[in-house]
């Protein structure tokens, strides 16, 4: 029986990681999840997690040579996220994605140089297609 779940939840994970693998629907994915639950989010490591899945999908959509279509819409995606993290109104909810925010360059430096080297990309496929 224990391997029967083992087996269970090694396929599930394998699914839910490979569903989840496209950095659009990563970012799609978490605005979803911070408009639905976002104000519910009193516990700062809730927001550090949803930092790093941003961090991680824009560092991957930078580095997959996306075309001008897939730009776009990871350019909305993106934009929806921040959005939806601007519109929290709970105070605790505020008060742990400010401190999360805060110690995200502490926390996470090799993922912020990361991140750095992504945003340079980024701008530089933004200008390649503005440009065409």
């Amino acid at each position: 029986m224990k391997k029967l779940i083992l087996s269970l939840s090694a396929i599930l994970m394998a699914f839910m990681m490979t569903s989840c693998g496209d950095p659009t629907s990563r970012v799609k994915s978490l605005t979803e999840d911070i408009e639905k639950n976002g104000n519910d989010w009193t516990d700062e490591a809730q927001w550090d997690d949803a930092m790093v899945t941003l961090a991680e999908s824009m560092i991957d959509f930078a580095n997959s040579d996306p075309d001008e279509d897939a730009y776009e819409e990871f350019k909305e995606a993106l934009e929806d996220c921040y959005s939806a993290v601007s519109d929290i109104d709970d105070k605790k909810a505020k008060k742990a994605r400010d401190k999360a925010s805060d110690k995200f360059d502490k926390n996470h430096k090799d993922l912020k140089k990361e991140m750095e080297k992504a945003e340079k990309k980024l701008r530089k496929i933004s200008r390649k297609f503005e440009d065409d």
